[in-house]
């Protein structure tokens, strides 16, 4: 790959990070290289390949603003509106660049893809989960045999889909099921790993438990860790000020 590095065109460039990005390969060499290829290339590129490298760059959870600030650009220089296909990763570096850059004006950034928010409706990217019965299992398992009752299936900010929720405490659990991760691990790609890395920037507290890693535990196990994750996240909130420590009295 590196060999060959400098051949592939911008188009093609951007493809190759998106597919190393997702998969989280790569030695270290090759992402230097990747972001080094971003700061030659970011201000020159289309709609296509911005979309491929923002995500790259949130997959990697890069916060040099000298590259975010060529990506920011090149969208603004962009002539047309924001296609709706392409429309979820520029969303998501808006919310992920005012986290990390919250005095950064970004209103001509978010002005290239109104027209696409508008349109844009998460739910409709999201009807698989209710068809998989893993999904109705798990969700027994809590009830069943956890003894906590979540939410299921929230969208967030238009952009993400947390499976089993927990609101008053903004904690969730995601649960990867083996078909749709991973062929060579069946552990989440960088793509479904993404709502828990954003979300956090918002405060929630999520699990990223693939079914893989769920079904190699025996029973006690299943209920001791997902109970101590419960727990260990609820105390975390405490500590953020997301909810009181102690559950309030009512006389």
């Amino acid at each position: 790959m590196i060999e060959n590095f400098d051949k592939a065109s911008d188009r093609e460039m951007s493809h190759l990070m998106y597919a190393y990005g997702i998969r989280d390969v790569g030695n270290p060499e090759l992402h230097q290289k990747f972001e080094a290829k971003i700061a030659e290339m970011g201000d020159r590129l289309d709609y296509q390949s911005l979309f491929n490298v923002v995500y790259y760059m949130l997959f990697r959870g890069i916060t040099d603003k000298a590259l975010w600030e060529k990506i920011v650009h090149a969208t603004v220089e962009q002539d047309d509106v924001l296609p709706l296909i392409f429309y979820r990763p520029f969303k998501i570096s808006e919310m992920y660049l005012k986290s990390h850059f919250p005095d950064w004006d970004l209103s001509d950034y978010h002005d290239k893809f109104w027209h696409a928010e508008f349109y844009f409706d998460a739910n409709t990217l999201d009807d698989n989960y209710v068809l998989d019965k893993e999904y109705n299992n798990f969700k027994a398992f809590l009830t069943g045999h956890c003894l906590v009752y979540p939410g299921i299936f929230h969208v967030k900010h238009n952009l993400f889909c947390l499976h089993y929720v927990f609101e008053e405490f903004k904690i969730a659990i995601n649960f990867h099921l083996q078909n749709l991760t991973k062929s060579d691990d069946s552990m989440p790609s960088e793509m479904q790993k993404l709502p828990a890395k954003m979300m956090k920037l918002d405060g929630w507290e999520v699990y990223d438990l693939s079914e893989k890693e769920f079904k190699s535990w025996n029973y006690d196990d299943r209920v001791a860790n997902i109970k101590n994750w419960l727990k260990a996240a609820k105390q975390r909130q405490v500590e953020k000020g997301i909810v009181p420590e102690h559950e309030p009295v009512y006389v």
